[in-house]
């Protein structure tokens, strides 16, 4: 008889300790599922801005009411290559990924220069930082990031964001699209590799940027083999009376029978016109239709600026 209650005792012993390792396993599952959430999204869910994984996703279902989230551009739904740009959240997130993408296409664009601490940076794409997502899923108040880019070919972008709840999910919430002023200041990427450049500053300048020259030519071979693209680039000490131009000719002495191709401010925006300079005494002529070139033009190194009025440039 001592030895069946012995028995007994030792078998409810066993049910409690699997017991509690059972509840222990629960809880101990349910701590890394949130814990999954809380180091926020990762690179495999760059492309749709959708928790992926099966133990987060399954547990999000799309919010039923109205998105409480907004993402403003402080700095104006404006931008050029270089400058930085930016962008604030409104209300309170617990859990986002932000990224900039082109309007009209789901290209990334750019970098993300400053984050909130509340926030950590994403390498969606190689060697920068074109996303960042939440390290925890506490509430995050005053979020603000610093956003720019230095990429050769660029078009109007929007900012887009999915929130996240422990339930709930907001996907790809955008803000108003930012316009692309103008190309200035030009990419250097790629330079002597597939297309050539001639940069002009007082100071030499051991970078990439082109901002630290005082004028930047590109030019390149377009498909087809067949025309090439000129971009230049620069500040004019007076910008409303002179402009901005390059000029080709087949006379290396005399510099004579100038064909050149000009930059100047129309309004707001900027226009180009084609000219024939005959000899450097003499005034430019304006002409109209394509520059035609052939194989015995030089492209000189030779910035022509004029301060006339414009006026006198017509």
């Amino acid at each position: 008889m001592l030895e069946s209650k012995r028995l007994v005792i030792i078998n409810m012993k066993r049910i409690n300790l699997v017991h509690y390792l059972y509840v222990f396993f629960i809880f101990f599952n349910l701590t890394v599922d949130s814990l999954e959430v809380n180091y926020g999204f990762v690179k495999e869910e760059c492309e749709s801005m959708i928790p992926t994984r099966p133990n987060v996703s399954n547990e999000l279902k799309p919010a039923n009411w109205a998105n409480p989230y907004k993402i403003i551009v402080a700095s104006g739904l404006k931008y050029r290559r270089g400058e930085p740009v930016t962008v604030k959240i409104e209300q309170s997130p617990e859990g986002l990924i932000l990224q900039c993408r082109e309007v009209n296409g789901n290209k990334r664009v750019g970098q993300f220069i400053e984050w909130p601490s509340s926030m950590q940076p994403l390498m969606c794409d190689e060697e920068r930082n074109s996303s960042v997502t939440h390290v925890n899923m506490k509430p995050k108040t005053n979020l603000s990031f610093v956003w720019e880019t230095w990429e050769p070919d660029l078009t109007d972008v929007q900012f887009v964001a999915t929130f996240i709840t422990s339930r709930e999910i907001w996907e790809k919430v955008g803000s108003k699209s930012v316009r692309l002023v103008s190309q200035f200041p030009l990419s250097l990427q790629d330079c002597a590799t597939k297309k050539s450049c001639v940069c002009i500053g007082k100071k030499e300048a051991k970078t990439q940027i082109s901002q630290s020259y005082d004028y930047v030519l590109t030019f390149m071979t377009l498909p087809q083999q067949k025309s090439i693209g000129i971009a230049m680039g620069g500040i004019l000490p007076n910008i409303d009376k002179g402009y901005l131009a390059v000029a080709f000719t087949a006379d290396k002495e005399k510099l004579s029978k100038l064909t050149v191709l000009a930059c100047f401010r129309s309004g707001d925006l900027t226009d180009t016109s084609l000219f024939v300079v005959n000899t450097l005494e003499e005034k430019p002529v304006e002409k109209s239709g394509l520059m035609q070139l052939n194989h015995s033009l030089h492209l000189k190194r030779k910035w022509i600026l004029n301060t006339r009025q414009k006026s006198q440039r017509n």
